[in-house]
């Protein structure tokens, strides 16, 4: 396995941690850059708003999230007991590589068999 030089322990920990319980022999990793958050408050509830767009398929890299709204998303969501994809005020295009875009699509169907797998 071959981890980028720019990761944090933790995240490595992490990423060995998937690969051991997938049982996968192999995972490429490919660190790609998304919008941060504007001031330093806000940065846990912009990591649940990237996670939540992977979820919903949404790609932040592209997606240019409405802060000022997050709050409001987020009380609403737990009040209705249902997580939503957060505000996105447009999407930006972005090029990238052939790879990058194939990283997208195996996360997707990754998390696609997970859920085929917990099924059973």
């Amino acid at each position: 396995m071959t981890i980028p030089y720019d990761l944090s322990q933790d995240a490595e920990k992490i990423i060995i941690s998937l690969t051991l319980s997938l049982h996968l022999d192999k995972i490429s990793v490919t660190v790609t850059p998304v919008a941060k958050q504007s001031g330093c408050t806000d940065c846990g509830i912009y990591t649940i708003a990237i996670v939540i767009a992977i979820c919903y398929k949404i790609d932040p890299v592209t997606a240019v999230f409405a802060q000022d709204e997050f709050r409001p998303h987020l009380v609403q969501s737990f009040e209705n007991n249902n997580l939503q994809p957060f505000p996105i005020k447009k999407n930006k295009k972005v090029q990238r590589s052939s790879m990058q875009a194939l990283l997208f699509l195996i996360v997707q169907n990754v998390e696609r068999e997970i859920t085929l797998m917990e099924n059973l």
